[in-house]
């Protein structure tokens, strides 16, 4: 069984923040006690289905694909703003 630490480093993640969510959870599962007195540790099995799902977290990159789309949509109103206020000033 891998431990947490050597988990976090064979998962690709992009995002400091889930992965600092999944080394914490991974920590408590390992530190668990069940009610028989067996570990909550995740068997490898279960833990390589875990890495094969897909994240809900947004990878960076899908997080600076939504920025640029936004800016894109609203460039248009930008440079209005922008040519209404150069020709008050003139």
């Amino acid at each position: 069984m891998r431990n947490a630490p050597d988990l976090i480093h064979s998962l690709t993640c992009n995002n400091p923040i889930p992965c600092l969510a999944q080394d914490a959870w991974l920590s408590l599962k390992e530190a668990q006690r069940l009610e028989d007195g067996t570990s909550g540790a995740i068997n490898p099995e279960r833990m390589a289905r875990l890495e094969a799902m897909p994240s809900h977290w947004p990878t960076v990159r899908q997080q600076q694909n939504e920025v640029l789309a936004s800016l894109d949509a609203a460039r248009p109103r930008i440079t209005a703003a922008i040519l209404r206020l150069q020709g008050a000033s003139a």
